[in-house]
């Protein structure tokens, strides 16, 4: 009977799947290039690989998220102008969206949710009107 004995360095990395040695024990990425090499264009694979990653969770919110600050700034012109009622239809002439909240809180007896966007509450007035206040 023999012990077959492996190389618990040897890695595949994650991102180019370029086979490795490991120089330590959680190494999943190829070695960084050289200074010289990146003269030339090569890339760090740990670096690109995380990129990605965060590049396809900001394309997934992008949309949201600029509806969110538009309605944000859209809420804040008002405000500032010391404009406080303003109609549906005022606000859906500036692009306002009021299906983009970034939250939810209820009116003081409980019974109603009223939208959040950011530091203004948007509450219902009835008849297609909404009063901006501060939160």
């Amino acid at each position: 009977m023999s012990l077959q004995l492996t190389n618990i360095y040897a890695r595949q990395c994650r991102h180019c799947g370029k086979q490795f040695e490991a120089n330590h024990g959680n190494r999943n990425f190829c070695k960084p290039p050289s200074k010289t090499e990146k003269e030339f264009g090569a890339k760090d694979c740990k670096i690109t690989y995380n990129n990605l990653i965060a590049k396809s969770l900001r394309d997934i919110v992008k949309g949201v998220n600029n509806q969110t600050l538009k309605n944000l700034k859209i809420l804040l012109a008002f405000f500032l102008k010391g404009i406080y009622k303003v109609s549906g239809a005022q606000l859906s002439s500036k692009g306002f969206d009021n299906s983009k909240s970034t939250g939810r809180a209820l009116d003081s007896k409980g019974e109603y949710t009223i939208p959040i966007y950011y530091i203004f509450q948007l509450i219902n007035l009835g008849n297609d009107n909404y009063l901006i206040k501060k939160i």
